[in-house]
């Protein structure tokens, strides 16, 4: 299940940094964040998926002592 979690962490963690780059080139080029005008902005699914990814790993960290 980490596993699972931390494969969605980078994938979502690719597509936000897309969005930040096209927000970048929008607002360079015609002022307009245009990954976030899209929608295309994955930063609150990126924070539960890290969120669940940090909580997987204390699980395990506790179930080993």
């Amino acid at each position: 299940m980490l596993s699972q979690k931390r494969e969605v962490e980078i994938v979502l963690t690719r597509q936000q940094n897309n969005a930040a780059l096209g927000d970048a080139a929008g607002v360079f080029l015609i002022l307009l964040p245009l990954g976030s005008v899209f929608g295309a902005d994955k930063e609150g699914e990126l924070a539960i998926a890290k969120g669940e990814v940090d909580a997987l790993e204390r699980k395990i960290t506790v179930d080993c002592q």
